[in-house]
């Protein structure tokens, strides 16, 4: 709870108390009016951190009603609840949850103040369950959910790099062009930013996959690789639109199929099995040093810009030598690859054997690293 909401809370209660015993009659001990009011609060940070911050607003409280305000730390929102319904505390700060709760358990709950943020006394919320049934709709895959003023909405994925693809193509393309050297910008652009970002999407989540299955791994004892696995194959059927919408763009500036098309298959499961090898180690090292996540941003990044998703790497390194050095970044091997079978772009054999050999080391090592150690998976030492 932020101390500046808490502090414009109480301080209305203060408020209101205070024009209560305005009226005149109600004094300390004279039957209305208690002798001492308790305050419980759930805990958002330490406990004791939380008993300690609140204890200045306490005496605000005490000061301004005359009575003494003791405020109280539960363990949880269910032992806040308790104290409310039993008459243990007078007061409480509840999130809806808990209110709902406490008000369905005793029926003896009243809402004094109501927190308004950004206008209004109400947000949408979101619940999880693994039952389709429960859903009035049915669930789609590869979609995030958007908070809107009219609820919370599906959003697709594709939706989301397909805006990303606009984006970049209005700035490099339009307003400060960097497409020297590509003939159709667009196209060259979608090819790029699909295919890097669903390297990126799986590498990404699977380093959350160990990490956010705890429970689960602590619960029931299976192999511990069904876990970034599972989220490649899902990342792998959500591309499927994704892939869609990039063949239509290719279609539409004039390109046809060639007999390089045939390696289109070839060529997507070389960039899953690189894209699992590499989610293996990021799940390993995430378990171990729980920052790589928030640093993973920052990595791939970096490697958008290197990899040239915006930019022809040809037209700006005419250097044989050093162009052959790109090899060694992953991305720039499959962004480029795909390039050259879709619609002939500039591609060597030396693009085509690494693209072999990242999807079989990474693979074989990522899944080596991340078995050696499925047995820390879950510790809480």
């Amino acid at each position: 709870m932020k101390i500046r909401s808490l502090l414009a809370a109480l301080l209305a209660l203060v408020l209101i108390a205070s024009g209560c015993s305005s009226d005149g009659e109600a004094t300390a001990g004279d039957g209305t009016w208690p002798s001492k009011i308790t305050f419980g609060f759930v805990p958002s940070s330490e406990q004791g951190s939380l008993q300690d911050d609140i204890q200045p607003f306490m005496d605000v409280l005490t000061s301004a009603l005359g009575i003494e305000v003791e405020g109280i730390v539960t363990t949880d929102y269910t032992g806040l609840v308790t104290a409310m319904g039993t008459g243990k505390a007078d007061l409480g700060a509840f999130g809806p949850f808990g209110y709902t709760l406490a008000q369905q358990q005793f029926g003896n709950m009243e809402v004094l103040i109501q927190a308004v943020r950004y206008g209004a006394a109400t947000y949408h919320g979101q619940w999880m369950t693994n039952d389709p049934s429960l859903c009035e709709t049915a669930p789609e895959s590869a979609t995030a959910l958007e908070n809107t003023d009219k609820g919370i909405v599906q959003v697709g994925a594709l939706d989301a790099v397909a805006l990303q693809v606009g984006v970049y193509f209005l700035v490099f393309g339009i307003i400060m062009p960097i497409d020297r050297g590509v003939d159709s910008y667009l196209v060259f652009l979608t090819i790029g930013v699909f295919t890097f970002h669903y390297s990126q999407r799986v590498i990404s989540d699977g380093a959350r996959s160990v990490v956010s299955s705890m429970g689960l791994i602590r619960t029931l004892r299976f192999p511990r690789a069904t876990l970034p696995l599972s989220n490649s194959v899902g990342q792998a059927v959500a591309f499927g639109p994704v892939f869609v919408v990039m063949l239509v763009v290719v279609f539409a500036y004039g390109n046809v199929p060639t007999l390089r098309w045939l390696l289109l298959p070839l060529l997507f499961v070389l960039q899953s099995l690189f894209s699992l090898g590499a989610s293996f180690l990021a799940a390993r090292f995430n378990h171990l040093y729980r920052d790589l996540e928030n640093l993973l941003p920052f990595v791939f990044r970096l490697l958008f810009y290197v990899s040239g998703v915006l930019y022809s790497v040809d037209h700006y390194v005419d250097d044989a030598l050093l162009r052959g050095l790109f090899a060694f970044n992953p991305m720039y091997v499959y962004v480029t690859t795909w390039r050259w079978v879709l619609v002939g772009g500039p591609a060597t054999a030396v693009e085509a054997a690494a693209a072999v050999i990242w999807a079989v080391v990474t693979l074989i090592v990522g899944f080596t690293v991340f078995r050696a150690n499925e047995n820390s998976y879950g510790s809480t030492g």
